[in-house]
Order: C-alpha cells, then sequence, then structure tokens
C-alpha cells in the first residue's frame, strides 16, 4: 500500500519509538484497534465514519492528517482511500502479494497504468505505485499507425490533427522564403546572393530537393547541428563557480561533435561514443575526446570535503545523462521516489553505480589528423610570454621576502637554507610570513602567483590532451588539473571497487541499501545487457542499452530534439522532460512514425532531416488565411496549420552579420579564438578563486576573431554579452529549448555598440569595393542584408538618408579612442583588509590588428554604414519567415 507507507508510515509505521498517538498502521489489525483515541482508526465499508478518512479531509483541526500542508492528500488520493475504505479495506497479506507480482511481473503497465515490471530490480512497494497511462506514454514501446498509400506520413498525421479541430494547412511558401529558411536550418547562415539567383531561376520540379541535398552535405550542416547538442550537453570552456579554471582543450570535443554529425555517424554510435567511447577502444584518441561530454558540466570542489565533491561530480553526470539521452530529469530521485514518474531513488543510485568506477581527467590523446592546428606555435609563444612575465615579478617579490627572512634568522644564529624548510619548521625558528613585503607587494605576490597556475595552465592548450574520464577506485578531486593517478601507493584504494548505496535524503552521511550498476527500470529492452561490477565495462554495457534499437526512450528523445530544431518547438514541448510534469506530445502517432523511420534507417539523423525538410508541413507559408479563427483555436500553433516565424539565434545573427559585411572567415574548428567584446566587461574584475582573473583580449587579428561564433571561447564566469542578451543560454544546465525574447537591452546592443558601428563600417566598405556609385552601393545592401532588390520608396528613402547622413558626418569628425595597454586594478589584500593597486598588462593591444574604426573612414564611408546600421538591425534581417 504505497499511499499509506508513503503519506502515513513516517509517523504510524515502523519504528514503534516514534509512533504519534500510539496508531499503528502496518497492519489492518492493528489500524482498527486504534490508537490513544480509543476509536477504531477505520469502520470497514464506511468510509464516512472512519477516523483515517476524516482525518485526511482536515475537518477538524485538531486532527488533520498529514499535518504539514505540502503533504496533505490530493482530491485522487483521498478518491482512493474513500474507495478503498467502502469496499471493505481489503489488506492483502506478504504472501498474496508474492504471488500477484509473480503473475504480474512479465507485463509493463496493466490497464488502470499500474507499473509492475522491474528489469533494473525495483523494490515490490515501487510495483504498486499508479500512474495514468498518459503520463508514461514516453516508456512504452513504439507503436506502427499505418499511413494510406501515397500519402506523405508527415502530412497525413498533422492535416488529420487539423481536420478534427476544424482546421487546415496554409500553401507552400515562397520559394525566396522557403530557401532561407532551410538554409539557415541546416547550415545557421543565409543564402548566398549566387545562391539565391540559383534558386529562383531553377524551373525544376527537383529544385528544392537538390537544394535540401546541398545542405546536408555542407561542412556548415555540423556546425548549425552541432551547436543544438553543445547547448544540451552544456559545452563550455571554462568549469564555472567561483574558480572558473580552464578546461584544456574542451574545443576537441566541440570538434568531435561537429565531425560527427557532418559524417553522418550513426547516432546510436554517437551516443556510445559519448558515454563509454574509452571503454570501447582505449587505443583510439577520438574515442577519448568523446567521453567529454562526462566532462560538460560545472565542476567545483572548493569549500567542500573529497567525499561531497566526488558525490556533486556523480549526481551532475547522472542527472545530465537523465536529461540528455532519456528526457528524464533524474534528480528528484536522489532523495526519495519521484513523486511523478516512474523513477524509484533505486534507479537513480543503480545509474549512478554505473558511474562509480568514473573519474574525470584530462587524459593523454594523441591529436588527429583531422582537427585543425592552426595559430599553435603563436598561441603557444604569446601564453609562455605572459607564464615567463608572471614567474619573473613572483621571483623578484620572493627575493625580496627572502633577503628579509635570512637577516631575520641570522639575527638569531639561524641558518636560512630554503623557503620548502621554513614551511615545516617550528613557528619560533621561522620568520614571520610575508617579512620585508608591503601589504602592496604581498597582495600582488598572491596575484602574479595564481597567473603563474592560470597560464601553465593555459599552455595545455598546445598539449595532446582531451578533457576526459578514466575507470578507477579512487581519485583525489582537484579544481585545476585531474591527473589519473601513476603512485598506487599513494592512493592506496586506487584498485578498490567502489561501492554504491542508496543515499537518504541524497546525503552521504545517510547511506542505505547498496545497490549494483542498472538502467532506468521503467523503460522495457527485451535484450538483456548484463551491468558489470568490474572497475572497467560498466559505462559500455549501459551505453549498448542505452543505443539499443528497443529504446524507445532515447529514440523519440533524439527525433523529438531533431524536430524541434526545424518547427521551434518539439512535438513533446519539453525535450529534456517527457515526464508526468513535461508537455504532453501534440502529434504521438507522428514521434513514433519517425521515431520508428530513424530506427530503421540506421540512425541517420541526415535522413531524418531529408523526411522532415520535404514533407508539406515545413514548406507551409508562415502565414494562413484564416488566422483568426486559427489563433482562437489553436492559439499556439501546436497543431502546425502554418509554419512558425522565428527569430534567429545569438550565433546565427552574429555569423549572418559577419557574413553579409565580407567578415566572415569559414575556417573549421581548432582552438577556440576571442572575438572583441564590449570593452567595459572584458576589463572588469573577474574572480578567480583566490585572485582576480587577468583580463578578457581578444584574439589579435580578424581572421581569428571572425570566425564563427560556435569555435569563440565560452566562459561559464563571464559570458559574451552580446551573445547573452540575444538568449545563448547559460552552460551551467542543459537547455532543452532557447528562449526568444524581445528585450530592450537588443536595441542598445545591436544599434549603439561599437562591435555594430564597426560591423557597419565592414559592411559599407564592402559596398564601396565592390559598387562605383552610391546608386549601385545602396542596392547592392539591400541584396546583401535581405537577398532581394529594394522597392522604389525603399530606395528613395535609403538614398536620401545616405545622402543626407554625408553633410552631417563632413561637420562632424567622430572622437579618437585608444586601446588600453595598462590596466590600473585594485584589490583587498585576504589577511590584512587592506586595499592595493597593481598594474595589468595588456599585451594583445601592443601590436592589434583592429578593424577600421569610425574615425578611420571617410564621411561618404559613414554615411553609407548608418543606412547599413539600419539594415542589419531590421526584423526582416533577423526573423525567418
Amino acid at each position: 500500500f504505497p499511499l499509506l507507507k508513503d503519506k502515513c508510515f513516517g509517523c504510524h509505521g515502523d519504528k514503534p519509538k516514534k509512533q504519534k498517538g500510539d496508531f499503528d498502521m502496518k497492519s489492518l489489525d492493528s489500524i482498527l484497534k486504534g490508537g490513544d483515541s480509543g476509536q477504531p482508526g477505520l469502520v470497514k465499508g464506511n468510509a464516512i465514519e472512519s477516523l483515517i478518512y476524516k482525518s485526511i479531509l482536515w475537518l477538524d483541526e485538531d486532527l488533520e492528517m498529514p499535518p504539514k500542508e505540502n503533504d496533505r492528500l490530493d482530491e485522487k488520493q483521498i478518491a482512493l482511500v474513500k474507495e478503498w475504505i467502502d469496499a471493505g479495506a481489503p489488506w492483502v497479506d506478504e504472501a498474496g502479494r508474492q504471488k500477484y507480482l509473480e503473475a504480474e511481473k512479465t507485463k509493463l503497465v496493466t490497464e488502470d497504468g499500474v507499473i509492475v515490471k522491474h528489469s533494473g530490480g525495483l523494490d515490490d512497494s515501487w510495483t504498486y505505485r499508479r500512474y495514468k497511462p498518459e503520463d508514461i506514454w514516453a516508456y512504452q514501446p513504439l507503436k506502427e499507425t499505418e499511413v494510406p498509400a501515397g500519402e506523405n506520413a508527415i502530412d497525413y498525421f498533422v492535416q488529420k490533427k487539423l481536420k478534427d479541430a476544424g482546421l487546415y494547412q496554409s500553401g507552400k511558401a515562397h520559394k525566396f522564403d522557403l530557401l532561407r529558411r532551410v538554409t539557415f536550418d541546416m547550415t545557421g547562415l543565409p543564402p548566398t546572393v549566387q545562391e539565391i539567383n540559383d534558386f529562383m531561376n531553377y524551373k525544376s520540379a527537383h529544385a528544392y530537393e537538390k537544394v535540401v541535398d546541398r545542405l546536408l552535405d555542407s561542412k556548415h550542416y555540423g556546425e548549425r547541428w552541432g551547436q543544438h547538442w553543445l547547448d544540451v550537453s552544456r559545452y563550455s570552456d571554462t568549469s564555472g563557480f567561483s574558480s572558473d579554471w580552464e578546461k584544456s582543450n574542451a574545443w576537441r570535443y566541440r570538434d568531435y561533435v561537429i565531425r560527427s554529425l557532418n559524417n553522418d555517424k550513426p547516432i546510436n554510435q554517437f551516443f556510445k561514443e559519448q558515454v563509454a567511447g574509452d571503454e570501447m577502444n582505449p587505443a583510439d584518441p577520438e574515442m577519448t575526446v568523446a567521453t567529454g561530454f562526462l566532462r560538460m558540466g560545472p565542476y567545483g570542489t572548493a569549500m567542500v570535503t573529497q567525499p561531497e565533491a566526488r558525490q556533486q561530480y556523480l549526481d551532475d553526470v547522472t542527472n545530465a545523462l537523465g536529461e540528455t539521452f532519456l528526457a528524464t530529469p533524474l534528480k528528484c530521485a536522489s532523495c526519495h521516489d519521484h513523486k511523478f514518474d516512474p523513477v524509484p531513488t533505486r534507479d537513480y543510485y543503480s545509474i549512478q553505480a554505473v558511474f562509480a568506477t568514473t573519474h574525470p581527467g584530462e587524459m593523454k590523446a594523441n591529436f588527429l589528423k583531422e582537427e585543425n592546428l592552426n595559430r599553435f606555435d603563436e598561441g603557444r609563444k604569446v601564453i609562455q610570454m605572459r607564464l615567463d612575465e608572471a614567474k619573473a615579478d613572483v621571483k623578484v617579490i620572493k627575493d625580496k621576502e627572502a633577503k628579509a627572512a635570512r637577516k631575520w634568522m641570522a639575527d638569531r644564529g639561524l641558518e636560512y637554507r630554503s623557503r620548502h624548510e621554513l614551511t615545516n619548521a617550528p613557528e619560533d625558528k621561522k620568520p614571520p610570513r610575508f617579512i620585508g613585503l608591503t601589504i602592496p607587494e604581498q597582495g600582488f605576490l598572491k596575484v602574479r602567483e595564481q597567473d603563474v597556475r592560470i597560464y601553465t595552465r593555459m599552455l595545455e592548450r598546445y598539449m595532446p590532451i582531451a578533457q576526459s574520464v578514466y575507470s578507477a577506485g579512487y581519485h583525489v578531486m582537484d579544481e585545476k588539473k585531474l591527473r589519473k593517478p601513476t603512485n598506487a601507493k599513494k592512493f592506496k584504494q586506487l584498485n578498490k571497487i567502489p561501492q554504491t548505496h542508496i543515499l537518504g535524503g541524497g546525503s552521504l552521511e545517510s547511506k542505505g541499501e547498496k545497490v549494483s550498476p542498472g538502467v532506468l527500470s521503467a523503460v522495457s529492452v527485451p535484450t538483456s545487457y548484463k551491468m558489470k561490477e568490474s572497475m572497467s565495462g560498466r559505462r559500455l554495457a549501459f551505453a549498448r542499452w542505452l543505443a539499443s534499437d528497443e529504446n524507445s526512450l532515447v529514440i523519440r528523445t533524439f527525433v523529438n530534439r531533431i524536430w524541434q530544431g526545424h518547427f521551434g518547438t518539439g512535438i513533446a514541448a519539453n525535450p529534456n522532460n517527457f515526464g508526468a510534469t513535461g508537455a504532453k506530445p501534440s502529434h504521438p502517432e507522428l514521434l513514433d512514425w519517425l521515431s520508428i523511420f530513424f530506427r530503421d534507417n540506421g540512425w541517420s539523423a541526415k535522413k531524418l532531416h531529408k523526411v522532415i525538410l520535404m514533407s508539406h508541413t515545413y514548406q507551409m507559408n508562415s502565414s494562413h488565411q484564416e488566422l483568426s479563427k486559427v489563433k482562437e483555436i489553436d492559439p499556439n500553433n501546436s497543431l502546425l496549420s502554418h509554419f512558425n516565424i522565428r527569430r534567429v539565434t545569438s550565433e546565427e545573427l552574429r555569423d549572418a552579420i559577419l557574413q553579409t559585411t565580407g567578415e566572415l572567415r569559414k575556417e573549421m574548428g581548432g582552438l577556440p579564438v576571442f572575438p572583441e567584446i564590449n570593452l567595459e566587461v572584458a576589463l572588469q574584475p573577474r574572480m578567480l578563486q583566490f585572485s582576480l582573473a587577468p583580463a578578457y583580449q581578444p584574439s589579435r587579428t580578424p581572421d581569428e576573431r571572425h570566425r564563427r561564433s560556435i569555435y569563440s571561447y565560452h566562459f561559464r564566469g563571464m559570458p559574451d554579452p552580446f551573445m547573452s542578451v540575444f538568449n545563448k543560454p547559460n552552460a551551467d544546465d542543459s537547455c532543452e529549448r532557447r528562449d526568444s525574447s524581445s528585450v530592450t537591452p537588443q536595441v542598445f546592443t545591436l544599434f549603439n555598440s561599437d562591435n555594430s558601428y564597426e560591423r557597419s563600417i565592414a559592411f559599407a566598405l564592402r559596398l564601396q569595393q565592390e559598387r562605383g556609385t552610391v546608386y549601385e552601393q545602396v542596392k547592392l545592401a539591400y541584396q546583401l542584408a535581405f537577398g532581394r532588390n529594394p522597392d522604389d520608396q525603399e530606395f528613395e528613402v535609403s538614398l536620401a538618408h545616405v545622402k543626407g547622413k554625408v553633410t552631417y558626418h563632413q561637420k562632424h569628425q567622430p572622437e579618437v579612442k585608444e586601446y588600453p595597454t595598462i590596466l590600473d586594478r585594485s584589490l583587498v589584500e585576504e589577511m590584512s583588509g587592506v586595499s592595493f593597486d597593481y598594474k595589468e598588462r595588456l599585451d594583445v593591444y601592443e601590436n592589434f590588428v583592429a578593424d577600421k574604426k569610425l574615425w578611420e573612414v571617410s564621411p561618404e564611408t559613414r554615411a553609407l554604414a548608418d543606412l547599413c546600421l539600419v539594415l542589419i538591425n531590421s526584423n526582416e534581417f533577423a526573423y525567418i519567415y
């Protein structure tokens, strides 16, 4: 009786000393006996006269059970208790209970939605918890639905729903809108003028299909759809928290994702490699890189004990795996059986046991011939220079300290040998800490010692290592570097297989029953995947279960993400949550049809894309002839009567601007680059554990700065303000769907920022370089920005605007601004509480190859740039129809 156990046994259950009111509810006899009140707990066949029923109704303020508002039974639970008592309070003894379980153990769900099958080792009480069938839809096997011959399956399912609602689909989109839509969707870039002209002039019935095939073969396909996956997997180049240390070579995982998608690697293989690539093929560096998925979350160990840091990592990996692959947030089950979904706590810790021997580490992985190693030598020299300067500053201050220490010890007849010896010497035989140093020198020493650690870490960008994992029994968690231990004597538990226990309330102090590696028990996968309890191989067994053709939950989850990427909303609108609290699928038959198609076509993402892109549902117009009726019946357009207009993402917007201005560099992969960001943000103080981190410095040349946004360095602790204001998600949590807000800061960022001015100048210079007269330049501006010619009114207004602005700019010369090369910093020395100042060198600006500035171009260029600025700020530029 799970309801009684859940709601009552805590106070009236298995622990007599804690029974409230001397009322024991473990058996029907004890309930009938009652407690201190002298009344029986219930009257068989009469709920109205039963004490239990009266108490759960909260009719008497002296008898309200359970006593906490948050624990009260809901209407359905109250009705269940009433039905049980009115039926005579039937009570199943243990023998009957076991007989029932044996009879039903082969079933997954009965007609009333009772979970009884437990492939992962559910306890018996769990099997009696009840769920509505519609709430556990995602855990059921895929269901085939017959589609009439000659019908497009996607259109058939969508139109069937619309017909039932009294609606119909809109007609086909204009060719230009369709080309722009599919090009952005598949590559994250707008079509070029040449691509537009080719498509508009090509009259073949197969013209659109040829475009789809071209885009699927494009190298930019992996960049666009790789970004979708990196949102979900939480890609970042730093660890987050107050100690935002660099994750050396995280970029290799980013490139692995792009490369895998471009090669149309079967998605089940893609999944297995990210969970257990190192166990599949330890000798293959790419497999080591692939398991970077298990390192993508935020990571910090400061101010927590080693066991806590270890548990935080395991909790993070477990929940990330649940949301990413299973569309099931698992973290709720870390403390108690999930309140809404079929995820018992045992499942949570069984899955966590899969990772009990998994440890994060920067593992050796030789660079692949496919990887871009450009600018390695140049980048290494810059970081080495900064490291050498920091070490030199530290040496100067430490030499001064050592000199004062020698004198202090000589005055006392003691011999000074080394700083290391002083650390372990008795207090009365070593000089005071920081002897001979002023407060500013003490503070500056800590800053520069931290810089040494930071730049040493940065040098690892150029080493053949990868953010990955390894299998072992025990390892010390570290903030800055994670290395696989080689000294077995130092780590005595290195070869001891750890045990996993259910943690009561998620607390390490409340270890309960031991559990073995397992899977999500509600998912019925007939094929047997034996979970290993050895040091290695656990993740591989789990990955095989995860990527099984029978794992309907995993298949549905990925297919739903692809659908969302094309339509803005998934068939199930919460891609990370297919549970009871997530949105139910709008077209469940369609989701299953697509899932079966995807599975039967070798888990090919590109084949799935194509079947979606070739449907009328994708090619629809974004308007509708009966829009008022549609809004009344289906205000969210869940039934897909027309295509949803969407704003481009932050990456698409930045990349589209760069392509329009002619600045975009399409080099693929390699070291992350540092675009110019708002200078005030770049130079603001950023704490990094013990000190301030060095200021953000952009890449030196336009060839680096103007690469696609997916290759930009992603700080957790200091996001790019341009990208953030246009809704780039925080990498701390898996992003199931990006927001698409329209807020005032976006206007300020895109219209008034230095970056926007520089892009508009570059746009104007391109127009002047490619066309000789202002008339031709205005026309080309529309072609490049919008893919079309201006109409007569637009042309006249734009031309007049440019001519008027020439006069204005001839009278107004912009102020010249210089990049800073020295930054004044102020910090508080932690031991004394006294503030001190120091200077930070910004070496990148000493030989910086800057983009053209307003004061460096003619009034005619600035006037044309004003028009360009308006064009890239328009809805037509930022929205896809």
